[in-house]
């Protein structure tokens, strides 16, 4: 909307902040974003359908006290409204820094990140808005059926796949059951002189520990995915050739399922098989499913 810079200064004047600049961010997919000078980030969303995730986000700040993610400020609404007010982290997201970092430096940031990740399964906080699974198989039956409805309503339905969708749910007992951050790309952690920090806090699930590495495993397949167009072309698949196996040594009991690459392969499945049915594209749908029998 053209009128979201006022908003956010009528926001900014009614908790007593001054500012010099609002400057839109280029990225913030679920929320708007905008940066208050080199001080602020403003998150702020009107969508009814969106919002929750803002109102989750919310919420999560207020239970946690890490030093690795950006300070609360103030929350509320205005207006039609919800909105975050954080404080920016100074130094650059992983994704544009990446490319020149030797391979040992790569590898303590790994551990920094196995670290992050280890802090934040452990929260035991109650958290209303966040979505709690427990039980796991009983869940992916649920998401198999809506798979297979939406491949015969594109008429790309067929037994071999629905058979192979179904036999995965054997593979889905056991793993430990814990908060998970569930959007672990490089686009979301920002480095500044040695020390890593953590942000965007929507996607935050709780559900077994392993499908933590769906993202990440996602992001070591094709790094440029979840990359912006400014740091896309920096992107190389060789760069990100060990982060798996330094996120294993580091966070080991992610990886401790026997049937991991199966669970992986059904959670990358269906993350890629959704966003390529709400573009409507069946030659990537056909492409997936070919992928996945074979």
């Amino acid at each position: 909307m053209d009128n979201l810079p006022e908003i956010v200064s009528q926001i900014l004047k009614k908790e007593n902040i001054s500012y010099s600049s609002i400057r839109r961010a280029s990225s913030g997919f679920t929320n708007d974003v905008f940066f208050i000078d080199k001080n602020y980030v403003i998150k702020l969303s009107s969508d009814k359908d969106k919002m929750w995730r803002l109102q989750k986000e919310i919420d999560l700040y207020d239970a946690f006290s890490f030093d690795f993610v950006p300070q609360k400020i103030s929350s509320g609404k205005f207006e039609d409204y919800e909105y975050l007010i954080l404080s920016q982290i100074k130094g650059k997201r992983l994704y544009s820094i990446w490319h020149k970092l030797d391979e040992s430096t790569r590898k303590e940031i790994v551990g920094q990140i196995a670290d992050i990740l280890k802090q934040f399964h452990q929260i035991k906080a109650k958290l209303p808005r966040v979505d709690v699974i427990t039980n796991w198989k009983k869940y992916w039956k649920i998401q198999i059926k809506i798979i297979l409805k939406k491949l015969k309503k594109l008429d790309l339905y067929n037994d071999t796949m629905a058979k192979k969708l179904k036999e995965s749910v054997k593979y889905l007992a056991g793993n430990d059951y814990c908060l998970i951050y569930n959007d672990a790309h490089f686009d979301n952690f920002i480095y500044d002189k040695g020390k890593l920090y953590l942000i965007d806090f929507d996607r935050v699930l709780h559900c077994p520990k392993d499908y933590e590495l769906m993202i990440f495993k996602s992001m070591c397949d094709e790094p440029w995915k979840f990359a912006n167009e400014d740091d896309e072309k920096n992107t190389k698949l060789g760069d990100y050739a060990n982060l798996l196996a330094w996120l294993k040594e580091f966070c080991p009991e992610m990886f401790d399922n026997p049937f991991l690459k199966e669970r992986l392969k059904l959670y990358q499945f269906h993350y890629y098989f959704e966003q390529a049915f709400a573009k409507n594209d069946k030659s990537w749908i056909e492409k997936l499913i070919n992928n996945f029998i074979n």
